[in-house]
């Protein structure tokens, strides 16, 4: 018998064959663009090993251990029996999980907005250019190759928040949204810094302003919860461990991933879905699911602003043309027309050491520089006012029992515009020496008769004359607060605080600058620079800070050796007699004063010492280099 076979018409296999071609078409561009990606591979198998990195997982993992040891050593003597066992677990998880989301926030630009950053100062991203990659493989392969550090931060800190659950008090749901809160919270804070360094010109600064603006979100977001509660959210005590005056979830937790954090802890509970069914899609997801809410925003962000940031590579400022922006503020310049026709811009009076002057006056005439301070100081001014308004707005009668955690939400308030200064301190100082070598004017500086003492002493003096100018936002509003207590028996901040506090701060500005200068002489790239900067102020400051907050140093000496257990007392957070309670308002002022004298000039010695270290091995260092 003969064999029949059946035979496709022939416009079928044709469709077919196409069909299969577009599906591997479709298969090989997302494997590009995904775990093909060349710029990811190469990230991932290289940078990866490097010991630098394996430290700063260590050290993650470390802060959280040291957390969670703080907080049981605190209140482990206050405990007795399996439930107490199971309310103290609950509330170290609770602490470790926010330590943990303000890490990812942090943490996760850094290595984002470095990778462009970097790539831009060694001259290799018009090198990308000229590549066959597309713009959809250079901004995902820097995306994907740089987040893969977070999700192994993550993971390390998997097994410490196990531990939280020996005791009971805390559920595995709980750790599956934590953990789902910081990568969502994580990607967006990297995708936004992806896109940041893609449109910008100036990576350099813009690290720092970056990160300016994360804490505005993060701190007004914090603010602003108080006004909108969202009424159909049962009400509940507020726990001892959160500052804000806050019983109610707001009607934008889902927007904010510290808000929807507590909505997840139970802090500020959220409604169920038929309390608030009556409101138009998606709002009853987003309100009775706040987590799940943020996390799916955070994720369809990342993607709008990766797309966004596709179109941003090849731009034509980029490839050195003036951009529609540049062009407008080209215009827009002060610069006066002489009589000859040539342009001539206004005449700058130089310092005796001008070395100190083109660090101070010269870096601060930058249009993004003034943008920057204009911003710190008017958000600093805003949230001094409204502190006021709403301390004053309570009753009398109703503020003993608010004293303490209005004097939380005041230290709290002065601690972040401390925090601010030294940050940007350290970002300043990072790209003092790194900065003049890669622009080649260090070798320049070094053929003129100026010594290695003249110059780094011009650096120093600069830099703390450009950051003391920050230092004028905590000050005012410790001012504020004094001038509208005068002639009240007690007071939320000793009246000497004003004085005592820039002392220190301003100390403090200088061990910054020292330690940046530092970092910043024995590397020769300037974000990385500025990145181990800012790193290793976190790193110094931190630990200590924890350690001194969960022993408790109010009233003695060492206290005027870390700016925020100063402030933190000056307000008395502590629980301790300070101005605040004590009657003897003259006398903790003098006490004040006397620790922040001599924890300054503790902190001065110090100092001198690390810029005798500086000089000393200035010619040392740069032969080496060479």
């Amino acid at each position: 018998m003969a064999r029949t076979t059946l035979q496709m018409p022939a416009s079928q296999s044709a469709l077919s064959m196409a069909l299969h071609g577009l599906w591997e078409d479709v298969l090989g561009a997302l494997w590009r663009l995904g775990p093909g990606n060349p710029i990811a591979d190469r990230t991932v198998s290289t940078a990866s090993k490097r010991m630098r990195h394996f430290y700063i997982r260590l050290g993650y993992v470390g802060i959280l251990l040291l957390i969670m040891g703080i907080n049981f050593m605190r209140v482990a003597g206050q405990q007795a029996g399996l439930a107490d066992l199971a309310k103290l677990n609950s509330n170290t998880f609770l602490v470790v999980s926010f330590v943990q989301l303000l890490m990812m926030c942090l943490l996760a630009p850094v290595f984002a907005a470095g990778a462009v950053a970097q790539q831009r100062d060694a001259d290799t991203f018009n090198v990308l250019l000229t590549t066959p990659l597309t713009n959809g493989q250079i901004v995902l392969g820097t995306l994907l190759g740089r987040f893969f550090f977070v999700l192994t931060l993550l993971i390390s800190g998997l097994p410490v928040f196990m531990l939280t659950m020996l005791y009971g008090g805390v559920t595995i749901s709980e750790i599956i949204l934590s953990f789902s809160l910081a990568g969502s919270a994580g990607l967006m804070m990297a995708s936004i810094a992806i896109c940041v360094g893609m449109f910008g010109v100036g990576t350099r600064q813009g690290v720092f302003s970056f990160y300016i603006l994360i804490g505005f979100y993060l701190v007004a977001g914090l603010a602003l919860a108080q006004f909108f509660p969202l009424a159909a959210a049962p009400k509940v005590p507020l726990g001892a461990t959160m500052a804000l005056n806050m019983d109610r979830m707001p009607v934008y937790a889902w927007a904010h991933p510290v808000l929807a954090l507590m909505a997840v802890l139970g802090i500020t509970p959220a409604p169920t879905y038929d309390a608030v069914a009556n409101l138009p899609w998606p709002m009853p997801f987003l309100l009775s699911r706040p987590a799940e809410g943020f996390i799916v925003t955070g994720l369809l962000l990342s993607v709008v602003l990766n797309i966004a940031a596709m179109f941003a590579v090849r731009r034509p400022s980029r490839m050195g043309e003036p951009g529609v922006l540049g062009r407008v503020v080209a215009a827009l310049l002060p610069v006066k027309i002489g009589k000859d026709g040539e342009e001539r811009r206004r005449i700058r009076h130089v310092w005796h050491n001008p070395v100190a002057w083109r660090e101070a006056v010269a870096r601060a005439s930058t249009p993004s520089q003034r943008i920057m301070r204009w911003f710190i100081f008017v958000a600093g001014t805003v949230a001094a006012v409204w502190l006021l308004i709403y301390w004053f707005g309570i009753p009398v009668a109703s503020r003993g029992g608010m004293r303490l955690q209005m004097q939380e939400i005041l230290g709290a308030t002065l601690i972040i515009e401390a925090v601010v200064a030294m940050v940007a301190a350290a970002s300043a100082a990072g790209t003092a020496i790194a900065r003049d070598r890669e622009n080649g004017t260090f070798e320049l500086m070094q053929t003129t008769p100026l010594t290695s003492n003249y110059i780094l002493a011009g650096k120093l003096r600069g830099l703390v004359t450009l950051s003391a100018p920050l230092l004028v936002v905590p000050t005012l509003t410790a001012l504020l607060f004094v001038l509208a207590e005068m002639g009240r028996t007690t007071k939320l901040l000793n009246p000497a605080s004003v004085i005592a506090i820039p002392i220190v701060l301003l100390t403090h500005i200088a061990v910054v600058a020292i330690i940046g200068m530092h970092i910043s002489l024995r590397q020769k790239n300037t974000t990385k620079a500025v990145l181990m900067s800012v790193g290793t102020v976190m790193a110094v400051y931190l630990p200590l800070t924890l350690a001194c907050y969960g022993v408790g140093t109010s009233w003695s000496i060492f206290t005027g050796l870390n700016p925020i257990m100063f402030i933190l007392t000056c307000v008395g957070a502590q629980n301790t007699a300070t101005g605040g309670a004590s009657a003897d308002v003259l006398g903790e002022a003098i006490k004040l004063m006397l620790i922040a004298v001599i924890g300054s000039a503790a902190i001065l010695v110090g100092v001198w010492q690390g810029y005798l270290s500086m000089v000393k091995n200035f010619d040392f260092t740069l032969r080496r280099q060479t």
